[in-house]
């Protein structure tokens, strides 16, 4: 991490909060409670977690502003702390990139625009009339293919794939192992039942804001976009098919899969490891649930579970149905006994 450090007085000058304590106190990192040390900052939301502050040897906190502290601490206070903590992790974070400027061991094609302030490290392979935007950072090993176009304040990760015609937005994040633009999987079955491929001509267009984390991999069209929309945040290992399109502000947790052509409405919450069939419409405001299959049309704000997908109410009853079958067994066996005995009487 680098090295940054600031007085506590200055800290609450940059994130505007109101701060109690030592002005002139040092503070030098991060840490969660329990394992803070001296000059180090933690992070105090929940006041169940109020029990360990005597623990700490932390010297400041981050706490909620109706918090109350023992005066023995120096603190910031905020009525978001949450939000806050995010904004001092950007103080601190450290960088993954310090390299400037466009590298001897970096691969240049013909025609290719570059923006000011723009970093690219080695080993990175930038195609024919690639456009990149002013301050874009591309780190070692990445591969941008020919008519490829990544606009302003663009981070890249190592070893990103953007293949040919694909369209990167202004301050998207993509992580390394990403691949954007690969075939569709798209095949016609012949009389002979060989496989035919159908060539995948379009492209991705990623917008504004997107995050793509980790081995991601992103289809291009069959003909037209594959398209992520502004402020949508992609977790690790999820496969998008070909012509998929997700609305804006959209979260798509890791391990989830969306087949072909289906659109994904705006503000869509999509949980660990679900599964969307092909040519589908989820609407706007929806949440699927993790681990659930989903195989028909949902309206704008479902609440989504289950394999094949339903209702969650639906999904409850269901599952409080299926819970019930062993006792109703049971009783299934004592009634026939019972028959069976009286059966015998007779």
């Amino acid at each position: 991490m680098d090295n940054k450090i600031f007085t506590l007085e200055k800290l609450s000058e940059i994130l505007n909060i109101k701060y109690y304590g030592n002005p002139d106190l040092i503070i030098s990192g991060i840490s969660e409670i329990k394992n803070a040390k001296k000059n180090q900052l933690a992070f105090l939301f929940e006041k169940k977690y109020l029990k360990d502050i005597d623990k700490t040897n932390a010297s400041c906190l981050l706490v909620n502003i109706d918090f109350e502290i023992d005066d023995k601490f120096s603190y910031l206070v905020s009525d978001k702390p949450k939000f806050i903590m995010t904004k001092i992790l950007e103080i601190f974070n450290f960088k993954y990139n310090n390299f400037k400027g466009i590298h001897h061991l970096a691969n240049i094609s013909n025609n290719v625009l570059f923006g000011e302030n723009v970093s690219v490290n080695s080993f990175v392979h930038i195609g024919q009339n690639v456009k990149i935007g002013k301050n874009v950072t591309i780190m070692s090993g990445s591969f941008i293919g020919d008519n490829s176009t990544i606009d302003d304040e663009t981070l890249i990760y190592p070893n990103v794939t953007i293949l040919a015609n694909c369209i990167i937005g202004k301050k998207v994040i993509i992580h390394s192992g990403v691949v954007i633009g690969s075939d569709g999987y798209g095949f016609i079955q012949l009389d002979n039942n060989e496989h035919h491929k159908v060539p995948q001509i379009g492209n991705v267009i990623i917008e504004d804001n997107v995050e793509i984390g980790a081995s991601v991999t992103i289809d291009r069209a069959t003909i037209g976009s594959t398209i992520i929309c502004e402020g949508t945040k992609i977790d690790n290992m999820v496969h998008i098919a070909h012509n998929v399109k997700i609305g804006k502000r959209s979260l798509i947790i890791a391990q989830t899969g969306i087949a072909g052509s289906t659109i994904i409405g705006d503000n869509v919450i999509i949980a660990g490891q679900s599964g969307v069939s092909g040519h589908l419409e989820i609407g706007n405001n929806s949440i699927i649930l993790s681990r659930s299959g989903v195989t028909k049309n949902f309206p704008e704000k479902s609440k989504i579970s289950g394999f094949p997908a339903r209702n969650h109410l639906d999904e409850l009853k269901n599952i409080s149905m299926i819970n019930k079958i062993p006792q109703l067994i049971k009783e299934i066996e004592e009634l026939k006994e019972i028959i069976k005995s009286q059966n015998l009487k007779n």
